[in-house]
């Protein structure tokens, strides 16, 4: 993981921010690389800002298709459970 941590369950808070950070700007680095390059690019997002609104608005003009999968879970208790699937895996450092 880097910094001598083994998983995300021995990072301090302060670090864990930060690899997250700069985890997501690598994303928007290698996302804009490649439709500069004219190449596919698939990025999985909570859009929970306006990151990639630019590359969505441009994407006609500039020849690339912009699609969003919207995806609805049954309730909140979902939710939690698949984040949970998800994420446990990570913090036992699998």
């Amino acid at each position: 993981m880097g910094d001598g941590y083994s998983g995300f369950s021995d990072v301090k808070e302060e670090d864990l921010e930060k690899y997250f950070i700069r985890a997501a700007n690598e994303v928007e680095k290698e996302v804009n690389w490649r439709l500069d390059h004219g190449l596919s690019v698939g990025v999985e997002s909570v859009i929970s800002g306006d990151k990639y609104k630019q590359q969505v608005l441009n994407g006609p003009q500039c020849g690339y298709f912009s699609g969003m999968i919207y995806v609805a879970l049954q309730s909140v208790d979902v939710a939690i459970r698949r984040v949970a699937d998800l994420i446990h895996p990570l913090i036992l450092g699998r």
